[in-house]
């Protein structure tokens, strides 16, 4: 199972989110990484997004 599979099964098991709450994140989420890929800011390593990158994203979506 991928990260966001895993987390999206963590928001249904442990915090009994509805499926349209789970599916907004897992939205959002998948709007970040495409972000990531365009902006060409990001190594694809997980461990390397920083604060920086979140601020930019949501700068940006605004």
């Amino acid at each position: 199972m991928i990260p966001i599979e895993k987390f999206i099964e963590h928001l249904n098991s442990e915090r009994h989110l509805s499926k349209y709450t789970r599916r907004n994140y897992q939205h959002a989420i998948e709007n970040f990484f495409e972000w990531l890929k365009k902006s060409e800011k990001w190594s694809g390593d997980l461990t390397h997004i920083t604060k920086i990158h979140l601020k930019g994203f949501i700068i940006e979506f605004r």
